[in-house]
């Protein structure tokens, strides 16, 4: 049996959302005490199955239902391969079933065409194409006359192979392998950062159709490029997709191909096709979220100590771990991971071992950048062997689809790309495991160690929290007019700081039809704060008119003898304030943890009545501006910042 948690890890969706579908009897559980607990085999089985459910069709994240499925930015919409891609899969989805032989007959036939400008004899051409398809299947003369219509053009260090496979596997159910397909750019972003002699080896440990390996830079020899996948024809193409891009003429240059491309598993040091050597470089993007087998627990949690967790483990830190343990001394690993690996405590096993063995020498924060996938990446690259003192470059990047300026194609410059917001560098004495996020330079750090050192309270035990109201059916309980009976509820966008908005919506009290309500007398508190869940810094507003609030709304009650609830509320809102939690905290919701570990200056009890009344009279005056500037700046003087401290803070506002 598992937790709530491990369950939502397993699915890959939210807790709240697991619990949800207990509360609706989609999810069958055990009540044990105040909890539940899921049978893990049906969560597994319901794993392989969810995209054939009923259980994602409302859900906005639908990445994983099956469906048409053109993967954005793995190759560029400038490329005339895109288009014609996308339309062969919108031609051939009109077939009612395409089997799994007819999707290799199909990746056969244009791969043939892509080695027919190589000078290799037609056995070693065959021998490459061999592993996807030998020979046309039954039936594939009927798709032959719509793949004539979309003929495919080779574009040096584009994978339109790889595209195509992806394309084509969408249209068929698939087991979730923990594949997320990179798109090109964010591929070029680590291979930028790769420094490399051409006589040092590069692995991609789940290289795919070898997206990563073919943008590598041409003048690195072959026969130091290694790959490994355990999909058979992704390593096939992959080895395809090299054998173009290398110009290979005879059988010596096929051997290293298929010496160093493999379909093998990375993680299994045991086998025939077990990986052994040692590599000066490891880079790519390898699995999350894959769906371990009991079997295949039992054999990794023998070998690898990120898989001795209770649930299932983890394969993206698996991989990082097996990596590091094959780097060669003074060799470099770089990963495209996801941000929760710096901060979740669920992966503080890896980030033990990655400050024992390495120190982090670039850190990029990429935002969103897989189509239909929420959730923010990172690029971590690392060196060995760990050293106790170090610099880390950091950079800050967006994403960028726009085609109006700068597009050119035939010099590497494409629509999609992306564009560096911030960048600094900064001195690091050892790994602090239990975050790795990187949020600040050096004089930031010193403003932040200055702001941590004035006398404070936290509040942590001085206040209670609740969540607003989840109804469960926003749409059939809410009303945008006031009906007998109704009255106002507050959403996370009303929210402005110190004061709310103009109400859009009502509400009928009927605690018996809400999915999750907190106890009333929180919401008709004599006086509460409420913040704005969805945020990435704190915004909070004052109420006493008993007011509802939903639960991107969520309620603070101070409690702190000697401060006022107007008091806290104005340090809380403060660019001081605003600046530390954006400054140590990376997070698009605003957690009760971060706001409980807040440090609200003390102050003498005439100073807190004026800043009080300050706050009272941001509430009620026209010059709210005029009033919002003097309260900040008597705050940031409880803190004893300098001009030149408050500059560093309101450049970041």
């Amino acid at each position: 049996m598992i937790s709530i948690d491990e369950t939502a890890e397993i699915l890959g969706i939210s807790s709240a959302t697991v619990k949800n579908w207990i509360k609706l009897d989609k999810l069958p559980a055990q009540k044990v005490t105040k909890s539940y607990l899921l049978n893990k085999e049906t969560i597994i089985n319901l794993k392989e199955n969810l995209a054939d459910s009923d259980l994602l069709k409302r859900r906005r994240n639908k990445s994983t239902a099956n469906g048409q499925f053109i993967p954005k930015s793995y190759i560029s919409k400038a490329s005339q391969n895109y288009n014609t891609i996308s339309s062969m899969i919108g031609a051939l989805s009109g077939k009612c079933d395409i089997s799994e032989k007819e999707i290799l007959s199909i990746i056969a036939y244009y791969a043939e065409s892509f080695l027919s400008a190589l000078s290799l004899d037609d056995s070693g051409k065959k021998s490459l194409i061999a592993p996807i398809c030998s020979e046309p299947c039954e039936g594939f003369s009927d798709i032959l006359p719509v793949l004539k219509e979309y003929p495919l053009s080779y574009i040096e260090g584009e994978d339109t192979l790889g595209m195509l496979y992806i394309s084509l596997r969408s249209l068929k159910a698939k087991k979730a392998s923990g594949a997320y397909y990179t798109p090109f750019y964010v591929v070029d972003k680590c291979i930028e950062n790769l420094r490399t002699e051409r006589s040092e080896t590069i692995c991609d440990p789940s290289c795919g159709t070898g997206n990563f390996l073919l943008r590598l830079p041409k003048n690195i020899p072959l026969k130091y490029i290694y790959g490994y996948d355990i999909d058979s024809t992704a390593a096939a193409i992959a080895r395809i997709n090299l054998a173009v891009k290398y110009g290979i003429k005879n059988s010596a240059d096929l051997n290293i191909l298929f010496k160093n491309i493999k379909a093998a598993d990375f993680l299994m040091p045991a086998g025939s096709e077990r990986v052994t050597q040692e590599f000066d470089h490891i880079i790519g993007n390898p699995p999350w979220g894959y769906s371990y087998s009991k079997d295949e627990i039992k054999s990794l949690s023998e070998i690898y100590k990120c898989a001795c967790v209770t649930g299932t483990p983890e394969s993206f830190s698996i991989f990082t771990e097996r990596a590091l343990s094959l780097l060669s001394d003074g060799g470099t690993m770089s990963f495209v991971l996801p941000e929760t690996l710096l901060g979740s405590g669920v992966h503080e096993n890896i980030r033990s071992i990655i400050a024992e063995k390495s120190n982090i020498t670039t850190l990029y924060y990429m935002g969103e950048i897989f189509d239909k996938v929420q959730c923010p990446c990172i690029l971590l690259t690392l060196k060995t062997p760990h050293t106790d003192s170090f610099k880390t470059s950091v950079a800050f990047y967006k994403k960028s689809v726009s085609s109006k300026n700068n597009t050119d194609p035939s010099k590497g410059i494409f629509p999609e790309r992306l564009v560096l917001t911030k960048s600094f560098e900064t001195k690091c004495e050892n790994l602090d495991t239990s975050s790795f996020h990187m949020l600040s330079d050096d004089a930031e750090k010193k403003v932040l160690n200055k702001i941590d050192e004035i006398d404070h309270f936290t509040l942590k035990d001085n206040c209670e929290f609740a969540l607003g109201i989840v109804t469960g059916a926003n749409k059939a309980l809410l009303s945008p007019v006031k009906k007998a009976g109704y009255e106002e509820i507050i959403k996370g966008s009303e929210i402005d700081k110190y004061t709310i908005k103009e109400i859009a919506n009502y509400i009928k009290y009927e605690p018996g039809k809400f999915q999750q309500i907190a106890p009333e007398c929180m919401y008709r508190a004599k006086e509460k704060l409420l913040y704005k869940f969805i945020c990435n810094k704190p915004v909070f507003a004052y109420d006493d008119r008993q007011r509802l609030s939903l639960n991107s709304a969520n309620i603070l009650i101070p409690k702190v003898k000697g401060y006022s609830a107007l008091y806290i509320l104005a340090v809380l809102n403060s660019p001081v304030l605003s600046f530390y939690y954006t400054h140590t905290c990376k997070n698009m919701k605003v957690l009760r943890s971060e706001i409980e570990r807040l440090p609200i200056a003390k102050c003498d009890p005439a100073t807190e009545r004026e800043i009080s009344e300050l706050a009272k009279k941001i509430l009620t005056s026209d010059k709210k501006a005029r009033y919002i500037t003097e309260i900040n700046s008597r705050i940031a003087a409880l803190y004893n910042l300098t001009i030149d401290e408050l500059d560093i803070i309101t450049k970041n506002e």
